[in-house]
């Protein structure tokens, strides 16, 4: 059901799950139409993983993507319509790939898609590298044969290694080894698990594991300029057979001189991403 004819400023949010539902909820209250777009991955089940406050939130639409990105951008303006969108924002990590597709497609503010797909960790590390800054020590592969040379040598020198999907969100998957008979288990659980749900691109990455605390840096940008939102401290521990469990987050001043750091690393990645518009959550470990 629509909940207007009438014209109206248009918004289309790409996966509003988890917080990104709280920017429909926001974007409604500012008197904005919202049209919610589910990429494929998008379960039914996922769909409905939204707060309390923003079930039973009223869409002006609701869109599927499409068998082609030509065809999704037709689909969204059929479904916005009477009115323009004004905007196509990334509501969850599942949609940032669609939603930098179909923000260039409608010719909309955009980060573009010269860079690839963003949500690719190994892309990122990449283009961080290829900046001339500090990146990951890490190889990547679908198949165990073509990593477990790599993984032997640094479980030689360090003891331990990191495994995780090259597309995730938070410590989703990520799992740290200290043999290689564990981290080959662990590697053939991933790509199994990515094969099964047809995962494109579905790789393992294989990555040093970084020593000291882990800190967030938020952000929100608009037309290539970064601003700072807030700096935060993990508390991550080991519990239940799994060595990452979110205990809680602490607030970093930004006068700190760990912050400063954090900051000063952060906003060159934005930029050797290509991030020119949106909030992105950047994860960083300092001593």
């Amino acid at each position: 059901m629509r909940a207007s004819t009438q014209q109206q400023r248009c918004v289309a949010i790409v996966d509003p799950i988890s917080t990104g539902a709280c920017v429909a909820v926001e974007a409604t209250k500012r008197g904005y139409a919202v049209v919610a777009v589910w990429s494929a991955v998008v379960t039914k089940d996922l769909r409905n993983m939204v707060p309390e406050h923003a079930k039973g939130l009223r869409y002006h639409a609701q869109v599927d993507e499409g068998e082609s990105i030509e065809a999704t951008t037709q689909l969204l303006r059929k479904a916005a319509a009477p009115h323009k969108v004004d905007a196509v924002i990334c509501g969850a990590e599942t949609g940032v790939e669609l939603a930098d597709r179909l923000s260039q497609r409608s010719g909309l503010a955009s980060n573009g898609t010269e860079l690839g797909n963003r949500r690719d960790k190994h892309t990122q590390q990449q283009a961080v590298r290829e900046a001339g800054m500090r990146a990951v020590r890490e190889t990547l592969g679908t198949e165990w044969q073509t990593v477990a040379g790599w993984v032997a040598s640094e479980l030689e020198a360090n003891g331990k290694v990191v495994l995780k999907p090259v597309e995730s969100a938070g410590s989703d998957g990520v799992k740290l080894c200290a043999s290689l008979e564990e981290s080959k288990a662990h590697f053939e659980t991933l790509m199994g698990a990515q094969r099964r749900v047809g995962a494109q691109g579905g790789a393992v990455l294989c990555q040093e594991f970084l020593v000291g605390p882990e800190y967030v840096v938020d952000t929100v940008t608009s037309a290539g300029e970064h601003k700072v939102t807030a700096v935060w401290k993990y508390d991550k521990r080991p519990c239940n057979g799994a060595a990452f469990v979110y205990f809680g987050m602490l607030p970093v001043p930004p006068s700190e001189a760990v912050a400063q750091r954090l900051i000063g690393y952060v906003l060159p990645v934005l930029d050797a991403l290509q991030i020119r518009y949106g909030a992105t959550h950047g994860e960083a470990r300092s001593a």
